[in-house]
């Protein structure tokens, strides 16, 4: 939620998604800024009719800044009731979170360094995100999740080593 006053203005330079009707990818890119912090993305995805469709594995290619955190995400994306297998790679990471200034407000600092490293696998009903890091300035988590969807309830398992976390600083 923004805070009352706030006001931000976004820039669009340019936006593109391009394929052909018969093509398995679509390129995409967009260059833009909210209030001259960059915001950008690049890259290849599959037709979106074919994640819905669950007919094939949809391939993911993208790089993004927004707002000063870089991130990509490479691998295939899969729908969950196909049964097939996805497999992606996520990594953001951000010196500065000012870009969040307005949304995040004073927070924002505490997240500097950001980094993120994630793998999603699975499909059908199990999926895992192993391994998984995310440090958020001096703090630290780690470990793998595992989500398990089959059966009367779901199970999940975790495994996950912190270090420095302290939240105190985020709740009232």
């Amino acid at each position: 939620r923004l805070r009352d006053g706030t006001k931000f203005s976004l820039n669009l330079r340019a936006a593109r998604a391009e394929g052909e009707s018969d093509a398995d990818e679509v390129v995409l890119a967009l260059d833009a800024d909210v209030d001259g912090t960059p915001l950008t993305l690049q890259g290849r995805v599959g037709r979106l009719r074919d994640l819905i469709a669950g007919s094939r594995p949809y391939p993911v290619n993208v790089q993004l800044n927004l707002l000063g955190v870089e991130g990509q995400a490479r691998g295939v994306l899969v729908n969950p009731v196909s049964g097939a297998d996805g497999d992606l790679k996520i990594q953001l990471h951000a010196d500065s979170m000012a870009g969040f200034g307005p949304w995040l407000g004073e927070r924002a600092a505490r997240l500097e360094p950001l980094r993120v490293e994630l793998r999603l696998h699975g499909g059908g009903q199990r999926y895992r995100a192993e391994p998984f890091r995310i440090d958020l300035g001096d703090a630290s988590l780690q470990g793998e999740l595992g989500l398990d969807l089959a059966g009367e309830r779901p199970r999940v398992q975790a495994s996950v080593q912190s270090r420095n976390l302290d939240l105190t600083s985020w709740l009232p």
